[in-house]
């Protein structure tokens, strides 16, 4: 009956139900229903002692569990500290104990009073979570003495301890100190899983430092050298706050793992880690990113969530002279935006064997450019008046610059006005010369708004995008000249929208994959903004034509468009600019031939037909197919969709393009609900039409196709 338990390894699970009420874990049911099989298995079940010191931990009431610890007699016991059992009769029987578990919903403790100094020989898993951090500078004291465990296996700690064993596999500790943790990991050579997060500190850690720190300690131990401290060593995790690891030392000594396949870190940490396979890094200079890479020459998946610095200066003056090779990596995933070090990163490596890279974007605008000459002709203005005046016109000055996406000059005009109040105790008060500090500090914002206007306006975010899929397809060895061609597909996802393109070589038949995503603009606004603000005009659409912009170096031949409720090209409702920046974007897609719309929700945006209308968007096109996910299984009584405005819009544009001489052929394949006659008129401005929906008698809004039936 032992094979209907679970192992050690897994903490005892309680569902919650309605009414607060907690059900037995389902191996308990499992276990009664062996019981009512026979005389003979009840008797069995009852007499094995094993089997009850497992049950013990899924015990949460007092009853039950002092039943269960009565029929366990001596066998080795689960315990988990539930808040419902009295803690101190847990204590007494530690000794015995073959796991102990504590679930971060229990209640904190000093686990160190606990365990130091105890030997547990039955001790397997010990498991001791909690739902809170210790604050950094103020940590728990280190152990007096070891707790002794030949046994156990696996261990998560939140209070400091040091473990005396044999054969640890796994250890996940939080709040220690360095030397605290020092003092672990120098005790377990055996090691394959380490996991450190919130650690205890005072101005930061050395992660490179702390780890020879444990393998030289280790030196004193008989069974262990320092080269062969971390030789079994196979994930390594360390999760910490951004700030709280010290970049890497000129002198840093890369720490031997020659087993070490998984590597995820907060920071940065030299490694020797020839057979490393995927490393997820964020919190990191670029610098100390590429010093670290050299020392994982077999790398698969790299994925950079993000980089410290902030100016192009803080990543450019990290660039080496020559690339760092990575001739294993597959898959590369930056999240760390196109402004923060994906140029440079990708500059500096060398992968001819990468085939999917991801990027992330944020698409929005550029900062109001004109919005400067505003706030510094509204400041000009009221230099004469008085007070009140002033402080109406810097009132709306903040507000028109920080729409406006200039914070800098925002953070400027409140530092110029700090001293135009007084504090008595209770509030700020007007000083007797706020007048004249309103009067200069206005001056000297009119001066920033009008200098920065004199500068040439900040690139979209596009430019960026260009330079990155150049320079991928330069770490991928790849010349722009032996790309094949390549296909594009857009679809919108849960706040982002990706860009994937697959990309093929003339050569051979090999598939490179370049995504996207684009993070913002997050929606697009229905109406003008009222003044003082002064926001830069935006839109998804604006969004999508600034990354499309970037992704036009591709000869891209096919688009494929997943139009799902608002999609990537949803426009501006009260101007069209917009759609006439997407319709020039789009005339750069000189090669695409095909164009597919899967079109799919309550509702759908006409933005990309309003935009391909202009004939000069997407000069080649030929082909054009309008498709349902489901196209491919439709039934005689699917829900039909209508979408009366898209099709209206479809047909207008089908029309202009045949006017400018552009037609193309058509076809519509889905359960769609087309108006009467609809593919009468437009099989006339078509080369060819297509057509295999569920309904083509709607009227207007109303499908009289539903009432005949």
């Amino acid at each position: 009956m032992l094979f209907l338990l679970p192992t050690a390894d897994e903490s005892p699970i309680h569902d919650l139900k309605k009414g607060r009420r907690y059900m037995a874990p389902m191996y308990v049911g499992w276990l009664a229903q062996a019981m009512c099989v026979s005389r003979a298995w009840y008797s069995t079940a009852l007499h094995t002692c094993e089997l009850w010191g497992i049950l013990l931990a899924s015990a949460r009431q007092l009853p039950a569990w002092s039943t269960f610890l009565r029929r366990a007699h001596a066998a080795p016991l689960r315990i988990s500290y539930w808040n419902t059992l009295h803690w101190p009769d847990l204590d007494a029987l530690l000794d015995k104990a073959s796991a102990v578990y504590a679930g971060p919903s229990g209640r904190p403790r000093n686990w160190t009073l606990y365990l130091q100094g105890r030997r547990m020989p039955h001790l397997e898993i010990l498991s001791l979570e909690a739902a809170y951090n210790l604050s950094p500078d103020r940590p728990l004291p280190s152990c007096i003495s070891p707790l002794y465990a030949p046994r156990i296996r696996h261990i998560r700690l939140y209070t400091p301890l040091v473990v005396k064993a044999g054969d640890v596999e796994s250890a996940a500790l939080s709040n220690f100190t360095v030397e605290q943790m020092v003092a672990f990991l120098s005790e377990l050579p055996t090691l394959r899983h380490v996991e450190l997060s919130q650690p205890c500190f005072v101005g930061g850690v050395d992660w490179t430092h702390m780890f020879t720190q444990a393998g030289s300690r280790a030196l004193t131990l008989p069974r262990v050298g320092h080269g062969r401290h971390w030789e079994r060593l196979k994930v390594l995790t360390i999760h910490c706050r951004r700030g709280e690891s010290y970049p890497l030392t000129s002198d840093a000594v890369p720490v031997s793992t020659p087993q070490v396949i998984s590597v995820d870190l907060a920071g940065p940490l030299l490694l020797a880690a020839p057979r490393a396979r995927d490393l997820r890094i964020q919190n990191i200079y670029l610098r100390d990113l590429l010093r670290m890479l050299h020392g994982m020459p077999a790398l698969k998946d790299l994925n950079v969530v993000s980089l410290r610095g902030c100016t192009i200066w803080d990543f450019a003056e990290s660039m080496p002279s020559n690339p760092v090779p990575l001739s294993e990596l597959l898959k590369l995933t930056l999240t760390v935006g196109v402004h923060r070090g994906s140029l440079e990163l990708l500059a500096s490596i060398q992968a001819e064997k990468l085939a999917e890279l991801s990027f992330t974007c944020d698409a929005s605008a550029p900062p109001n450019h004109q919005a400067l000459l505003c706030v510094a002709e509204l400041l000009d203005d009221a230099l004469p008046g008085d007070l009140a005046a002033l402080r109406s016109a810097m009132e709306d000055a903040r507000t028109g610059l920080r729409s406006a996406g200039y914070a800098g000059i925002v953070t400027a005009l409140n530092t110029e006005v700090e001293a135009a109040y007084l504090w008595d105790g209770s509030s700020y008060l007007l000083a007797p010369n706020a007048l004249d500090v309103y009067r200069s500090a206005a001056e000297v914002v009119r001066d920033m708004a009008l200098a920065a206007h004199a500068q040439d306006p900040q690139l979209h975010v596009g430019h960026q995008v260009h330079d990155i899929v150049l320079y991928a397809l330069r770490a991928m060895a790849l010349d722009l000249k032996a790309v094949a061609s390549s296909r594009l597909k857009i679809t919108t996802c849960f706040r982002s929208i990706h860009f994937d393109v697959e990309v093929n070589k003339f050569e051979d038949e090999t598939v490179r994959k370049i995504r996207c995503v684009m993070v913002g603009p997050t929606f697009t606004s229905p109406n003008a903004a009222l003044p003082p603000q002064l926001p830069p005009l935006d839109s998804v659409a604006y969004g999508t034509s600034r990354i499309l912009h970037g992704l036009a170096v591709l000869p891209i031949r096919e688009i494929l468009v997943y139009n799902y409720g608002r999609g990537p090209f949803e426009t501006l409702k009260h101007s069209d600019v917009d759609l006439v920046e997407l319709s020039h974007t789009l005339a750069q897609y000189s090669s695409v031939k095909t164009l597919v719309i899967e079109i799919f929700g309550s509702s759908v945006h006409a933005g990309l037909l309003r935009a391909i209308s202009n004939p000069q968007a997407l000069p080649s096109l030929s082909h054009l197919s309008v498709v349902h996910p489901t196209s491919d299984r439709i039934a005689s009584d699917q829900h039909l969709y209508s979408y009366h405005d898209w099709w209206d819009e479809l047909e207008a544009m089908l029309r202009r393009r045949w006017g400018a001489g552009r037609s193309l052929s058509l076809s519509v394949t889905g359960p769609f609900c087309l108006e009467r006659h609809w593919s009468t008129r437009c099989a006339s401005v078509v080369h060819s039409l297509f057509v295999d929906v569920l309904c083509e008698q709607r009227v207007g809004m109303d499908c009289t196709h539903r009432y005949q039936e």
